[in-house]
């Protein structure tokens, strides 16, 4: 596909050529959306193409209909994984742009370009969203702007390890990272954002973009393939699930030291930063439900870590999070050989302090949340991890409103339980 000219610019980064990717699936409205936004960018795009991943609504004729202006490709219903390697075969970009049916700000690939070429040696760019909803026109209803979080450079693996926050839709990555990532994993039918952000992290730094470059769209509908649908409602366990298939992968692949932060290395012997590294990979096992690597990780610590290693930054870090996400929960909370094993374990290798973190955050991240059951299930799991720690030396919260709280929340399970 040729340029359109439309009194817009080209690049004047020695014009560097930019291919968009979309794949899509009975998203016919949404996806002419799009091509209307992608038309209208501030920059010109040198390529649009959109796989249609075996839809069967009326997407061929939105494709028909913009046949002068995009490149269409056609599959078997196979996942959004499948449908991006099948245009990756195709793009011929420098620069390659990740989307589906939400929506990009006119000035996002402008943007995207300036913070690539103001950091020339970054592979990658990454911003927030907008938060929209879609209304029953299908038309954009913006909610509220996302925040990038803080944080310092080098802990960028680690912070998209712990949360994802950069989103393929809200980033621009040069195609010769894409060469020497690989392909998108086809067995997952969910958080190929993870997977991907995470191994591109491993190797390259990202230029940041702190304002939104594009609306998430919120909507009701089913997600996954044909052949595995499921509610938008049941996403978040499908997250989960998918967490089970990509950390597992991380943690036999990726070195100990990958871990840690160069920042948080400084003054370290190694035998302490492989004693970081483990609790910090201890960390991100257990927020993904993860509990034999929890364990083995734990197990390997030396009798006591010491305080160098106690009181770093990047621990910190991690502490700050909470422990286990809802989804993790009911099946911890009813699993006492683990719980015993890590009770044990926490006592063996003095890590009483750590434990009482990991509380302190789960609890506070419990208080933000409304009342489902899968938070009913977190709240039980937390109280099970109390008896990890010594709950008045742990929590210092206030035993009558944590013991109120939890009554309060517990109760809701049992009026719903009928009990």
């Amino acid at each position: 596909m040729s340029s359109v000219e439309t009194g817009r610019t080209r690049n004047s980064m020695s014009n560097p050529s930019i291919s968009v990717i979309i794949p899509t699936f009975n998203r016919a409205g949404y996806l002419e959306q799009a091509l209307h936004r992608f038309l209208q960018q501030s920059v010109v795009l040198d390529e649009i193409i959109v796989v249609d991943d075996g839809s069967t609504d009326g997407t061929r004729d939105v494709l028909d209909k913009w046949s002068s202006s995009v490149v269409a490709l056609y599959q078997e219903n196979a996942g959004r994984p499948r449908a991006m390697n099948t245009a990756l075969q195709y793009a011929t970009g420098d620069y390659l742009w990740f989307f589906d049916d939400d929506l990009p700000f006119n000035d996002a690939l402008e943007r995207h370009l300036e913070a690539l070429s103001s950091d020339p040696g970054a592979g990658f760019t990454y911003s927030p969203p907008y938060i929209s909803d879609t209304d029953e026109q299908g038309r954009i209803k913006p909610r509220h702007a996302s925040r990038l979080p803080d944080f310092e450079r080098d802990y960028h693996l680690l912070q998209v390890m712990f949360r994802i926050f950069c989103l393929l839709q809200g980033s621009l990555l040069r195609a010769s990272v894409i060469s020497d990532i690989g392909e998108f994993r086809e067995d997952l039918i969910r958080n190929m954002d993870v997977d991907y952000a995470i191994r591109v992290a491993r190797r390259y730094r990202g230029a940041r973009i702190e304002n939104p470059t594009f609306y998430l769209r919120k909507h009701e509908g089913a997600r996954g393939t044909a052949n595995q649908r499921f509610d938008v409602r049941d996403k978040e366990r499908h997250w989960f699930m998918a967490d089970q298939l990509i950390y597992p992968y991380f943690y036999e692949t990726m070195n100990l030291e990958e871990y840690v932060p160069a920042s948080a290395k400084s003054d370290l012997k190694q035998e302490e930063c492989d004693s970081l590294a483990r609790l910090i990979r201890a960390n991100i096992m257990a927020r993904r439900g993860l509990w034999q690597y929890v364990y083995s990780d734990l197990e390997s610590l030396p009798s006591d870590i010491g305080p160098r290693v106690r009181n770093n930054p990047a621990l910190r870090f991690c502490l700050a999070h909470p422990w286990v996400r809802p989804h993790g929960a009911a099946a911890l909370a009813g699993d006492r050989s683990t719980v015993r094993a890590l009770r044990r374990l926490i006592k063996e290798k003095s890590l009483e302090s750590m434990a009482s973190q990991w509380v302190r955050s789960m609890y506070y991240s419990l208080r933000k949340s409304s009342i489902t059951q899968s938070q009913i299930a977190y709240a039980k799991l937390l109280m099970t991890v109390l008896s990890l720690v010594s709950v008045p030396q742990g929590l210092r919260l206030g035993g009558r409103r944590a013991a109120g709280f939890f009554r309060t929340t517990l109760g809701c399970a049992s009026r719903r339980n009928g009990r």
